[in-house]
């Protein structure tokens, strides 16, 4: 079996190597960078050595457990894409050991400048998430045969594209997921109230949380929410949901 330890810079994952393979890998930052560190350690099972002293066999093998320290998976890798080789390892893994940082040490900063494991480890699922995630919105083309984007609809062909993206995106290993296309672009991303927009403003401007984004970046990111990329890396949490007087 081959686990990888993971987690975001300075939160410890070489002490909790070095604890489990009895090393002595020095802990000194890695900065984000692509960095590995392997080790084998026999698995202790009491009925291996009992069986063994009683058949006596000329070798005892215990099961063995390959631990590896990967460090550059870092918040916002997903981004720009999680690099070859770091992706590589990671798709090598059996299962993963996410660390997060729960201890205080002002000669060790944390890269997101506070204490807070649970965000942390949700950045982190959040970033192996959307590296195999593609979000898409579940688009009524009928329902759209009245309205002035039918035509460019139509000739798009939405409905066999989605047919082949399904396709190509099983073939890579990653997930398609499609999702409600309503208000996408009108709710507010940061705090979910809904901000009238017509077609020609280009920008989001939140009156609640003063959120300022460009319309189609707030309406790519309500969509990977509602895909279910948790809070973490897109900063999505949403307190109860306030919807306006006028809806888009």
């Amino acid at each position: 079996m081959k686990l990888g330890i993971i987690g975001l810079p300075q939160s410890g994952k070489t002490t909790i190597f070095n604890a489990l393979t009895r090393g002595n890998t020095p802990t000194t930052a890695s900065a984000g960078r692509f960095e590995v560190h392997t080790a084998v350690v026999e698995v202790p099972d009491p009925r291996v050595t009992k069986l063994s002293e009683m058949f006596k066999p000329k070798k005892t093998i215990y099961a063995k457990v390959t631990y590896a320290d990967i460090a550059g998976l870092e918040s916002g890798a997903a981004k720009s894409g999680i690099s070859g080789q770091l992706l590589n390892q990671l798709t090598q893994m059996d299962g993963f050991i996410l660390v997060a940082r729960g201890f205080e040490d002002d000669s060790v900063l944390h890269t997101m400048g506070s204490i807070d494991p649970a965000r942390d480890a949700d950045i982190m699922l959040s970033e192996l998430l959307l590296n195999d995630l593609i979000a898409v919105e579940r688009l009524n083309v009928k329902g759209l045969a009245a309205s002035v984007l039918s035509k460019q609809i139509r000739d798009a062909s939405w409905a066999k594209f989605i047919s082949m993206l399904r396709y190509k995106a099983e073939k890579a290993g990653a997930r398609l997921v499609e999702v409600d296309p309503h208000n996408t672009s009108q709710e507010c991303s940061g705090c979910g109230y809904v901000v009238a927009k017509t077609l020609g403003q280009r920008s989001h401007v939140c009156p609640i949380c003063c959120l300022v984004l460009d319309r189609d970046l707030n309406a790519a990111r309500n969509v990977l929410r509602r895909a279910g990329v948790g809070p973490g890396l897109l900063n999505l949490t949403v307190e109860g949901r306030v919807q306006a007087e006028t809806s888009g």
